[in-house]
Protein backbone atom coordinates (compact mmCIF):
# COMPACT_ATOMS: atom_id res chain seq x y z
CA UNK A 1 0.00 0.00 0.00
CA UNK A 2 3.00 2.28 -0.43
CA UNK A 3 2.66 5.51 -2.15
CA UNK A 4 -1.70 5.83 -2.10
CA UNK A 5 -3.24 8.20 -1.46
CA UNK A 6 -5.15 8.95 1.67
CA UNK A 7 -8.66 7.61 0.79
CA UNK A 8 -7.35 4.50 -1.31
CA UNK A 9 -5.18 3.50 1.78
CA UNK A 10 -8.28 3.23 4.05
CA UNK A 11 -9.98 1.50 1.89
CA UNK A 12 -7.21 -1.17 1.52
CA UNK A 13 -6.86 -1.43 4.95
CA UNK A 14 -10.84 -1.88 5.20
CA UNK A 15 -10.53 -4.59 2.69
CA UNK A 16 -8.16 -6.15 4.48
CA UNK A 17 -10.02 -6.62 7.75
CA UNK A 18 -12.53 -7.76 6.00
CA UNK A 19 -11.16 -10.62 4.59
CA UNK A 20 -9.11 -11.40 7.83
CA UNK A 21 -12.95 -11.19 10.06
CA UNK A 22 -14.18 -13.74 6.95
CA UNK A 23 -11.00 -15.99 7.42
CA UNK A 24 -11.13 -16.15 10.96
CA UNK A 25 -15.08 -16.43 11.08
CA UNK A 26 -14.86 -19.34 8.57
CA UNK A 27 -11.99 -20.81 10.61
CA UNK A 28 -13.73 -20.56 14.13
CA UNK A 29 -17.09 -22.83 12.62
CA UNK A 30 -14.65 -25.70 11.42
CA UNK A 31 -13.27 -25.64 15.22
CA UNK A 32 -14.66 -28.14 18.03
CA UNK A 33 -15.92 -26.63 21.02
CA UNK A 34 -13.49 -26.62 23.89
CA UNK A 35 -9.92 -24.93 24.15
CA UNK A 36 -8.34 -23.44 21.10
CA UNK A 37 -5.80 -26.16 19.86
CA UNK A 38 -2.90 -24.12 19.49
CA UNK A 39 -3.13 -23.05 23.08
CA UNK A 40 -3.43 -26.71 23.95
CA UNK A 41 -0.03 -27.85 21.69
CA UNK A 42 1.85 -24.90 23.06
CA UNK A 43 1.05 -26.01 27.46
CA UNK A 44 1.63 -29.62 25.75
CA UNK A 45 5.43 -28.70 24.53
CA UNK A 46 6.47 -26.76 27.81
CA UNK A 47 4.92 -30.44 30.08
CA UNK A 48 7.41 -32.24 28.08
CA UNK A 49 10.74 -30.04 29.27
CA UNK A 50 9.27 -29.86 33.24
CA UNK A 51 12.08 -31.03 35.86
CA UNK A 52 9.98 -31.44 38.79
CA UNK A 53 12.63 -32.24 41.82
CA UNK A 54 9.68 -32.17 44.50
CA UNK A 55 6.09 -31.41 44.97
CA UNK A 56 5.15 -31.38 48.72
CA UNK A 57 1.26 -31.60 48.93
CA UNK A 58 -0.59 -29.26 51.42
CA UNK A 59 -3.71 -30.15 50.48
CA UNK A 60 -6.25 -31.80 47.62
CA UNK A 61 -5.90 -28.42 45.55
CA UNK A 62 -2.72 -26.56 47.36
CA UNK A 63 0.89 -27.87 46.98
CA UNK A 64 4.30 -26.57 47.16
CA UNK A 65 6.47 -27.44 43.76
CA UNK A 66 10.19 -27.06 43.29
CA UNK A 67 11.48 -27.23 39.43
CA UNK A 68 14.99 -26.70 38.21
CA UNK A 69 15.23 -23.79 35.93
CA UNK A 70 17.41 -23.56 32.95
CA UNK A 71 20.38 -22.81 34.94
CA UNK A 72 20.06 -25.87 37.25
CA UNK A 73 19.14 -23.89 39.85
CA UNK A 74 15.74 -24.99 42.25
CA UNK A 75 12.95 -22.95 43.44
CA UNK A 76 9.67 -23.22 45.27
CA UNK A 77 6.08 -22.02 44.16
CA UNK A 78 2.75 -22.57 45.99
CA UNK A 79 0.45 -23.64 43.63
CA UNK A 80 -3.60 -23.15 44.53
CA UNK A 81 -5.75 -25.18 41.79
CA UNK A 82 -9.24 -24.06 42.78
CA UNK A 83 -8.34 -20.21 42.42
CA UNK A 84 -6.19 -20.61 39.65
CA UNK A 85 -2.86 -19.08 41.37
CA UNK A 86 0.62 -19.53 41.57
CA UNK A 87 2.99 -17.51 43.49
CA UNK A 88 4.93 -17.33 40.38
CA UNK A 89 1.57 -14.95 39.07
CA UNK A 90 2.24 -16.30 35.54
CA UNK A 91 -1.66 -17.91 35.39
CA UNK A 92 -3.01 -15.34 37.04
CA UNK A 93 -1.36 -12.48 34.39
CA UNK A 94 -1.80 -15.08 31.54
CA UNK A 95 -5.25 -17.42 32.18
CA UNK A 96 -2.85 -20.50 31.19
CA UNK A 97 -1.63 -22.62 33.72
CA UNK A 98 2.52 -22.08 34.39
CA UNK A 99 4.70 -24.66 34.66
CA UNK A 100 4.53 -25.30 38.81
CA UNK A 101 0.55 -25.55 38.24
CA UNK A 102 1.21 -27.87 35.13
CA UNK A 103 3.47 -30.58 37.04
CA UNK A 104 0.61 -31.11 39.60
CA UNK A 105 -1.62 -31.33 37.01
CA UNK A 106 -0.17 -34.13 35.49
CA UNK A 107 0.99 -35.79 38.66
CA UNK A 108 -2.60 -35.93 39.22
CA UNK A 109 -3.77 -36.84 36.15
CA UNK A 110 -5.82 -34.32 35.69
CA UNK A 111 -6.88 -32.67 32.12
CA UNK A 112 -5.19 -29.35 31.29
CA UNK A 113 -8.19 -27.87 29.32
CA UNK A 114 -10.19 -27.63 32.88
CA UNK A 115 -7.80 -25.16 34.26
CA UNK A 116 -7.48 -22.66 31.19
CA UNK A 117 -9.24 -19.58 31.29
CA UNK A 118 -12.40 -19.20 29.39
CA UNK A 119 -10.75 -16.43 27.22
CA UNK A 120 -8.74 -19.25 25.32
CA UNK A 121 -11.93 -20.99 24.30
CA UNK A 122 -13.53 -21.59 20.83
CA UNK A 123 -16.28 -20.02 22.06
CA UNK A 124 -14.66 -16.84 22.86
CA UNK A 125 -12.91 -16.80 19.66
CA UNK A 126 -16.50 -17.11 17.58
CA UNK A 127 -17.82 -14.17 19.49
CA UNK A 128 -14.65 -11.95 18.48
CA UNK A 129 -15.28 -12.42 15.16
CA UNK A 130 -18.95 -12.94 15.10
CA UNK A 131 -19.64 -9.61 13.50
CA UNK A 132 -18.67 -9.02 9.11
CA UNK A 133 -17.30 -5.56 8.32
CA UNK A 134 -19.87 -4.55 5.12
CA UNK A 135 -18.60 -4.47 1.79
CA UNK A 136 -18.66 -1.19 -0.07
CA UNK A 137 -19.13 -0.24 -3.47
CA UNK A 138 -16.46 2.26 -6.08
CA UNK A 139 -15.30 5.43 -4.93
CA UNK A 140 -17.60 7.03 -7.80
CA UNK A 141 -20.84 5.78 -5.94
CA UNK A 142 -19.88 7.08 -2.71
CA UNK A 143 -22.20 9.53 -1.60
CA UNK A 144 -20.73 13.25 -1.43
CA UNK A 145 -20.90 15.27 1.57
CA UNK A 146 -20.36 19.22 1.95
CA UNK A 147 -18.27 19.74 4.96
CA UNK A 148 -18.84 23.40 5.06
CA UNK A 149 -14.91 24.03 4.45
CA UNK A 150 -12.55 23.07 2.36
CA UNK A 151 -9.28 21.34 3.68
CA UNK A 152 -6.08 22.12 2.36
CA UNK A 153 -2.63 20.04 3.09
CA UNK A 154 -0.62 21.87 5.76
CA UNK A 155 1.79 24.09 5.46
CA UNK A 156 5.30 23.10 5.35
CA UNK A 157 8.73 25.48 6.53
CA UNK A 158 12.06 24.47 4.92
CA UNK A 159 14.06 22.34 7.84
CA UNK A 160 17.28 23.64 9.28
CA UNK A 161 20.93 22.97 7.35
CA UNK A 162 21.52 22.17 3.79
CA UNK A 163 19.25 19.73 2.06
CA UNK A 164 20.08 16.99 0.63
CA UNK A 165 20.71 16.42 -2.59
CA UNK A 166 21.26 12.90 -2.99
CA UNK A 167 18.52 10.76 -1.37
CA UNK A 168 19.28 7.75 1.34
CA UNK A 169 19.59 4.44 -0.58
CA UNK A 170 18.46 1.24 0.96
CA UNK A 171 20.31 -1.59 2.47
CA UNK A 172 19.24 -3.82 -0.50
CA UNK A 173 19.67 -0.79 -3.40
CA UNK A 174 22.43 -0.81 -5.81
CA UNK A 175 25.19 1.96 -4.71
CA UNK A 176 25.57 4.77 -7.26
CA UNK A 177 28.75 4.45 -9.10
CA UNK A 178 30.80 7.38 -8.31
CA UNK A 179 32.56 9.33 -10.48
CA UNK A 180 37.03 8.69 -10.91
CA UNK A 181 38.81 11.72 -10.93
CA UNK A 182 42.38 11.44 -13.22
CA UNK A 183 45.42 13.90 -12.25
CA UNK A 184 46.80 15.37 -14.87
CA UNK A 185 50.68 15.32 -13.16
CA UNK A 186 50.67 11.88 -12.91
CA UNK A 187 47.92 10.47 -15.04
CA UNK A 188 46.49 8.46 -11.38
CA UNK A 189 42.97 7.99 -10.24
CA UNK A 190 41.86 9.16 -6.83
CA UNK A 191 43.23 13.16 -6.84
CA UNK A 192 43.94 16.14 -8.25
CA UNK A 193 47.11 17.97 -9.69
CA UNK A 194 47.06 19.97 -7.06
CA UNK A 195 47.26 17.12 -4.55
CA UNK A 196 49.57 15.16 -6.31
CA UNK A 197 52.25 13.84 -4.06
CA UNK A 198 53.67 11.48 -6.80
CA UNK A 199 56.91 12.06 -8.59
CA UNK A 200 56.31 13.54 -12.36
CA UNK A 201 56.17 11.42 -14.89
CA UNK A 202 58.93 10.27 -17.29
CA UNK A 203 59.52 9.40 -21.21
CA UNK A 204 59.91 5.79 -20.37
CA UNK A 205 56.38 5.72 -18.29
CA UNK A 206 54.98 6.89 -21.51
CA UNK A 207 53.07 9.49 -18.98
CA UNK A 208 51.79 6.82 -16.54
CA UNK A 209 53.16 6.04 -13.01
CA UNK A 210 51.89 2.25 -12.90
CA UNK A 211 52.71 1.78 -9.28
CA UNK A 212 50.95 5.28 -8.67
CA UNK A 213 48.09 5.06 -10.51
CA UNK A 214 47.42 1.25 -8.61
CA UNK A 215 48.46 2.93 -5.35
CA UNK A 216 45.45 5.72 -5.83
CA UNK A 217 42.91 2.94 -6.89
CA UNK A 218 43.62 0.75 -4.02
CA UNK A 219 43.05 4.01 -1.68
CA UNK A 220 40.11 5.39 -3.75
CA UNK A 221 37.73 1.75 -3.44
CA UNK A 222 39.64 1.10 0.37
Amino acid sequence: MKGLLIHELVDGIREMVMQKRYLRRKIGREMTDGILPNVIKKLNLITNNLKVVKVAVSDENFVEVTLLDDWNNTKRHTVDLVNHKCSCRAWQITGKPCRHALAWILTNRLQIKDYVHDYYTVAKFRAAYAAAVPPMPDRSDWPEVDLGYRLFPPLQKRAAGRSRVVRIRGTMEQRANRKKVRCKRCKAFGHFAKTCKFAEPTEDDDGIDEAATQASLKRYFS
